[in-house]
């Protein structure tokens, strides 16, 4: 029996209370927030998939007023801004906010090494999919259910995104959002969504509920995978350090907001009314 295995093992036979399982399971470097414990180890990685990604590099939303999203993303998740208007980084990962008349995912996007455009166009027609490239060198191409997905280069840290210092960061704000966390989608057949991250970016099941539910990581950032007839963002969230839900609600309550909590996760909406968590940085897989 594996070390994952027993430890769920003893939740079941109430050895151990969730809070010491989900610490253990961390320790292990196991992603068990937001899903039941029947979370397992990573899936080995398959050897022959299209890309290989390394984590997660951003976000982009669609929200009805960019300057008060870009305000409120600053208060309240401490992002800092990038010199153009809803442009933000936590230093590694990032959020970019687009007006659209439909509050929701515009797109999200992976981080591989060695990223070359021209490259990266003709293995994913290779691969039998559609890639689109727009000006600058950016590809994008549709998952199953049309989610479109983006490909760039490894993130680097503050040595590739430098914060205006003409707009500063708040100094005070509600949490401080240390990375991207996880992206959770809402798919119309679950398994055919993990099969193709599976085979064209090499993403590793962490956990499998059939056709309700899957989790896929890249062994640092995540992808959710839920069953629902409408194909959308369910939700996203960041990492913090020192993450402790009865903190995390209080604060949230303090600066106005209205928390969700389920057990020990915790989310509240921004002003279009997406749904973003925070959860603790150690709770994606260790990258070891």
């Amino acid at each position: 029996m594996t070390q994952t295995n027993e430890i769920v093992a003893w939740f079941e036979q109430s050895r151990l209370s969730r809070r010491q399982v989900m610490a253990q399971l961390a320790a292990l470097g196991v992603a068990a927030a937001g899903f039941p414990l029947r979370t397992r180890a990573a899936e080995p990685a398959n050897s022959s998939a299209t890309f290989r990604a390394v984590d997660l590099n951003h976000i982009a939303i669609n929200v009805s007023d960019v300057g008060r999203s870009h305000a409120w993303y600053m208060k309240h998740l401490g992002l800092k801004p990038m010199g153009e208007a809803g442009f933000l980084t936590t230093g590694k990962g990032w959020l970019t906010l687009f007006r659209g008349e439909k509050p929701g995912l515009h797109h999200y996007c992976y981080s591989i090494d060695n990223y070359i455009p021209d490259k990266v166009v003709a293995k994913l027609k290779t691969a039998g999919l559609t890639p689109s490239r727009v000006q600058g060198g950016r590809v994008y191409f549709d998952d199953p259910d049309g989610i479109e997905c983006q490909l760039a280069n490894t993130i680097l840290g503050d040595r590739l995104f430098r914060p205006d210092a003409r707009n500063p960061a708040d100094s005070t704000p509600t949490f401080q959002a240390v990375d991207l966390n996880h992206v959770a989608l809402n798919v119309s057949d679950v398994q055919r969504s993990r099969e193709w991250y599976e085979k064209h970016l090499g993403l590793q099941v962490i956990h499998d509920e059939g056709e309700q539910s899957c989790a896929l990581t890249t062994s640092k950032g995540w992808v959710a995978l839920f069953k629902s007839e409408k194909p959308s963002l369910r939700h996203y969230c960041f990492s913090i350090d020192k993450f402790d839900p009865d903190e995390a609600v209080a604060k949230l309550k303090a600066a106005g907001l209205t928390p969700k909590r389920r057990e020990d996760r915790v989310s509240f909406n921004d002003p279009d009314g997406i749904e973003c968590g925070i959860a603790n940085a150690n709770k994606t897989v260790a990258d070891k």
